[in-house]
């Protein structure tokens, strides 16, 4: 019977995991953990690392994980991301032109870096590719493993957030002829990228999530339960000046006008994005957007784009092809919303499980 590692996900607030489990026709989950980290040892370097192995330990102590085999995302804010151009001389490895053009994009050395390309796409020429680089510096992956190993963990492989959304994506739905659009929206980083099969010809990450959005609706009602009123008001009404229910149309107007200046940002950040596309990768047609994550907490955010951008749109949802009733039941929505990336990462093959 297949096996399925321990995926683990942190960013500076939290530490969440996730362990899958083969079912008869479909995917299910095992086990789900997260837990906040404490927000008054952020900042400083080494308490930022104690923080983290303590949230590592209670997820080792936690129930219903099997193993100590573990895969884990390098953190967003750590990592880089972009494709390149790789044109192999008959005097060089493959390996040696992806160093050499990693070298070139990178704003440390490439001997201080961990260099790592998920997808390779062929061209017309046998000596011509299009491949995915993901960089990090080489001492922050090396405490981070160090850290996993402390808890107890064996960690079997180092990935990305937004590689695992695409491995994620292609088990939810099947592949488009034109290219499309995945838009993961995060507790405070967002990233876009434009993807046709395992080609990605953009990728941007950018300051802008859900917290910002909660903090506005907060300070413009000034609501008494923060968190829970706020997120509540973007699931209800969002952006959608439309109001499901006789009588809320002046609350749903409010909130949709509260919400406008932050969505526009977004908006610009797809126009950066399909920029770079259209005249660095020649994309000029493309067939989807798709939302994961918080984004899908935000109701009319797909119409509202899909007006801005003249592409349809869709919030993903995972639907009956994962089964989670069980392990998801003690979630909040916003809190299940922040599982999509470590979701794709649990899925990760590792050939020795």
């Amino acid at each position: 019977m297949k096996k399925y590692p321990i995926a683990i996900d942190f960013d500076r607030q939290h530490v969440s995991a996730l362990q899958l489990q083969p079912l008869k026709d479909r995917v299910g989950i095992r086990a789900i953990f997260r837990q906040p980290l404490d927000p008054g040892k952020q900042g400083d370097g080494s308490r930022d690392k104690l923080n983290l192995l303590s949230g590592l330990q209670t997820l080792k102590r936690a129930r219903g994980f099997s193993g100590k085999r573990a895969v884990i995302h390098l953190p967003l804010d750590q990592a880089l991301c972009f494709p390149v151009e790789v044109r192999v001389k008959n005097d060089e490895s493959l390996d040696e032109a992806i160093l050499l053009e990693a070298g070139k994009n990178l704003p440390y050395p490439i001997e201080d870096a961990v260099i790592d390309y998920p997808s390779l796409s062929p061209t017309a020429s046998a000596h011509h590719h299009i491949a995915t680089l993901v960089a990090a510096k080489r001492q922050e992956v090396l405490e981070l493993l160090t850290t996993c190993r402390q808890a107890g963990f064996s960690i079997d492989a180092v990935d990305f957030s937004p590689i695992s959304l695409i491995r994620l994506h292609h088990f939810l739905f099947e592949p488009l002829e034109k290219p499309c659009i995945v838009c993961y929206v995060g507790h405070q980083q967002s990233f876009l990228q434009v993807i046709n099969q395992d080609r990605m010809y953009a990728f941007s990450k950018f300051s802008w999530g859900k917290d910002a959005l909660v903090d506005k609706v907060n300070q413009t009602l000034g609501l008494s339960d923060k968190v829970t009123s706020a997120v509540d008001l973007l699931q209800t009404y969002g952006i959608s000046e439309g109001a499901d229910h006789p009588g809320d149309e002046k609350i749903a107007r409010i909130v949709a006008r509260i919400l406008a200046p932050a969505i526009e940002e977004l908006v610009f950040e797809f126009h950066k994005v399909l920029g770079y596309a259209r005249t660095k990768e020649n994309v000029h047609d493309i067939g989807q957007v798709y939302f994961y994550g918080f984004a899908c907490l935000i109701k009319g955010l797909d119409a509202y784009v899909e007006k801005w951008l003249n592409i349809p749109a869709v919030q993903a949802d995972m639907g009956d092809r994962i089964e989670s009733a069980r392990q998801m039941a003690s979630l909040t929505p916003d809190q299940a919303a922040g599982f999509c990336p470590v979701l794709g990462l649990a899925m990760r093959k590792i050939p020795w499980l």
